[in-house]
């Protein structure tokens, strides 16, 4: 998605997102995409939620259609 629609944001969340480390993935992605227009990107982590399971939920019904 990164390639198709440029730099953006990454959302994070569930029951281990706890174990999710922040610094080296953002050390992964950078060498991935340096030196190109894609390197402003954002990671975040979001607290587990109801309405964020359901959107995801909501997301991924819609895709499975599409394909």
């Amino acid at each position: 998605m990164i390639h198709l629609g440029g730099p953006g944001k990454f959302y994070f969340t569930g029951l281990n997102v706890g174990y999710l480390d922040l610094p080296v993935l953002r050390g992964y992605l950078d060498a991935m995409v340096k030196m190109s227009p894609l390197q402003s990107y954002s990671l975040e982590v979001l607290k587990e939620d109801d309405d964020i399971a359901i959107l995801g939920a909501g997301v991924a019904a819609l895709r499975s259609q599409n394909w």
